[in-house]
């Protein structure tokens, strides 16, 4: 295939930029997901833990559909049952708010039904035990402030831009994997590379 034109280089520029540099882990214990970490990195990636479990496939479909930005993602089983009723109220007031949008943490507590509550919901925010799967870094401040973040404020930053960026859907582009597996324990790590944003720029492009 011929090299990239200025414009194809442009989109790819673009498209690669707008990934979030994070790397998010997620545990799962029998049939559930009972937490999910997430720190900086160089560029976007995740582990599934254990490897091969059946719920992998389905953790997958959920992370490619969130990079595409689709409207909908699959339901994940998250283990829940183990906290109080109003933090699994609030957690679930938090997955209600769209990509793209964000709420404060007054329009969480009255969302829950106790509106003078906004404490506790930044405090159930700051112990989420599943960053990115429930978003709980689309809540700031009513006045427009970032508010806080446990995983660092600059990882909240990226997501936001990443979520609000008025860009065209991926499409397809993040529906295949580079292949390179990195041993770490029982984590497979998967990268999103520049070869996968490259291969579907050449699908999108008219001269390459």
């Amino acid at each position: 295939m011929s090299e990239l034109t200025k414009e194809s280089k442009s989109k790819l520029h673009k498209l690669w930029s707008l990934l979030p540099s994070i790397h998010l882990s997620i545990y799962i214990e029998k049939n559930s997901i009972i937490k999910t970490v997430i720190r900086k990195d160089t560029k976007f990636s995740y582990a599934i833990f254990p490897n091969g479990h059946m719920l992998t496939p389905l953790i997958e479909e959920w992370v490619v559909s969130y990079l595409e930005k689709r409207p909908s993602r699959p339901e994940l089983p998250l283990y829940m049952h183990k906290l109080s009723s109003f933090t699994a109220t609030v957690l679930n007031a938090l997955k209600k708010i769209p990509l793209g949008n964000t709420a404060s943490y007054g329009e969480i507590a009255k969302a829950t039904g106790s509106p003078k509550a906004f404490r506790s919901v930044g405090n159930i925010c700051h112990n989420n035990p599943f960053p990115l799967l429930i978003p709980c870094h689309r809540v700031v401040r009513s006045h427009g402030g970032l508010g806080g973040y446990a995983y660092d404020l600059s990882i909240k930053r990226q997501l936001l831009r990443f979520e609000k960026e008025n860009y065209p859907p991926f499409g397809t582009l993040f529906s295949r994997y580079s292949g390179k597996e990195k041993e770490e324990g029982n984590d497979e790590r998967r990268e999103i590379t520049q070869k996968d944003c490259k291969a579907r720029i050449d699908l999108r492009s008219t001269t390459v």
